[in-house]
């Protein structure tokens, strides 16, 4: 009989992601908000918005929607080589980073000269010091890791993925990590799921997925015959267009989950 399987998602199902991005360029916008008389929230929430704007007229826009690359990922995270997307992308961001801030500061009449450049590498220190696994991560991946074959299966880039999970002293419980921007398709498309599969030599029907989004994670598993448990930490609305084979709150309660799954 083969052993059962797990696929994590990352970004907001074992880490924390787009708050800590957010407390990131909300503690690099405070000096110089305050200095100017601006309120920091307004200026971080333009920063947002201006490297969203600038982001997606990227020329390589179509990459990064595939790899699925954030605009606030851009801000910060390293990219290798292993593409001309991503060997594009590597010198882009070096105009991008100060651009997006430049553009905020300029809404509200702040010269950017001044600050930018300075301001884009210190998001990029101040993201970095804010990576943690969330607290039931860990005690869930050790209690699964004597029954289950685990992977994590995730959008994003190689290398901004694989350092979080190092950064955050996960890697070491995966069998294998499968990372959108290394296969050239991103959830819910079949064959990362696929991919996945093959790299713990699992079957569908052997394998759950877990993770926070209704249409990438749990939509994507069904489709190729994998139950999925969706991870609903923040009370969202369930699309009913979706059903997952179980809802939780918390990690903690999926191998209590997991074993009434396996019932026949």
């Amino acid at each position: 009989m083969p052993t059962p399987a797990i696929l994590f998602d990352l970004d907001d199902t074992l880490v924390c992601e787009r708050p800590y991005a957010e407390a990131a360029v909300l503690a690099t916008c405070v000096p110089v908000a305050e200095a100017h008389g601006v309120e920091p929230p307004a200026l971080a929430a333009a920063v947002f918005e201006c490297a969203h704007e600038i982001w997606y007229a990227c020329p390589v826009r179509q990459f990064c929607v595939d790899c699925g690359i954030s605009s606030w990922e851009g801000l910060w995270g390293t990219y290798d080589g292993a593409t001309p997307e991503s060997r594009f992308l590597t010198e882009w961001v070096k105009d991008y980073r100060p651009h997006a801030w430049a553009a905020a500061l300029e809404r509200f009449g702040i010269n950017p000269g001044p600050h930018a450049a300075r301001m884009a590498a210190e998001f990029v220190e101040q993201r970095k010091l804010r990576t943690a696994p969330y607290p039931d991560a860990e005690p869930t991946l050790q209690a699964l890791r004597p029954h289950y074959r685990l992977a994590v299966l995730t959008n994003g880039a190689p290398l901004v993925q694989r350092w979080k999970l190092s950064a955050t002293g996960l890697a070491d419980w995966f069998d294998a990590v499968v990372v959108a921007g290394d296969i050239g398709a991103c959830k819910p498309a079949p064959r990362l799921f696929e991919h996945a599969l093959k790299c713990l030599g699992a079957a569908p029907a052997d394998t759950v997925m877990i993770g926070d989004s209704l249409e990438r994670d749990i939509a994507g598993a069904q489709a190729i015959g994998m139950r999925g448990v969706w991870l609903n930490r923040t009370n969202k609305a369930q699309d009913p267009e979706v059903q997952p084979d179980a809802t939780i709150t918390t990690l903690r309660d999926l191998p209590q989950v997991l074993g009434q799954l396996d019932r026949p």
